[in-house]
């Protein structure tokens, strides 16, 4: 049976202000941007680059996105119910102070997400990963990290985004902006940490921040 492409999701209607160029954050080469490409490979470098200008379009809203564009639609238009999910889980998973800090990093994530245009999604389970990595032994942490994608129902481009986005956090080498905003949100909040008499900033911020 034949079905009509939407004309929301078809490139023969969309205008040039849908289609942006950007340089690759790794080697300077020029890369080109559908809107609603997720991420390209540059072809100088093969970085996996992000879209800073991501936009879902109609598929943000409409109840047959997930036909139209699968997994793309399933995480990236609609993010609320899955922060929810995986605030559900971490409840479940981390105790005492660690499930307190993951609470203090969130809002600022979402902050920050929002007055910079960072992927919220990536940028909460990214910070979700990094909180598990610095309160749990490597084991745990690594079981915990495997299961949230299943046990939240989270797309696998989004947990792809933030395990690089981790990568890029480990190695300080910040060229994506959910690392930089990351970064940022972990440092703000052991800022308002100290201020309030509360914990340290774990030893691996204090390093980058130096």
């Amino acid at each position: 049976m034949f079905t009509a492409k939407c004309p929301g999701q078809d490139r023969r209607y969309w205008q040039p202000e849908d289609i942006c160029e950007e340089k690759c954050p790794n080697c300077g080469n020029i890369l080109e941007f559908w809107k609603t490409d997720i991420r390209v490979r540059c072809e100088k470098c093969r970085r996996l680059v992000s879209n800073p200008r991501f936009d879902l379009g109609c598929a943000e809203w409409c109840v047959y996105a997930e036909y139209c564009l699968g997994d793309v639609a399933k995480g990236y238009g609609k993010p609320d119910s899955f922060l929810e999910k995986i605030r559900a889980e971490m409840e479940h998973t981390l105790k005492g102070e660690a499930l307190a800090r993951l609470q203090r990093v969130l809002p600022v994530a979402e902050k920050l997400a929002a007055e910079r245009g960072a992927q919220l999604l990536v940028l909460a389970v990214a910070a979700c990963f990094q909180i598990i990595k610095e309160t749990l032994d490597e084991k745990a942490a690594a079981k915990v990290i495997a299961d949230l994608p299943g046990k939240a129902g989270l797309p696998h481009l989004v947990v792809e985004e933030a395990t690089q986005v981790l990568a890029e956090l480990a190695g300080g080498d910040l060229k994506s902006l959910a690392a930089r905003m990351l970064h940022k949100a972990l440092r703000i909040s052991a800022r308002e940490d100290e201020a309030a008499g509360g914990t340290e900033a774990p030893p691996e911020q204090e390093a980058m921040q130096a």
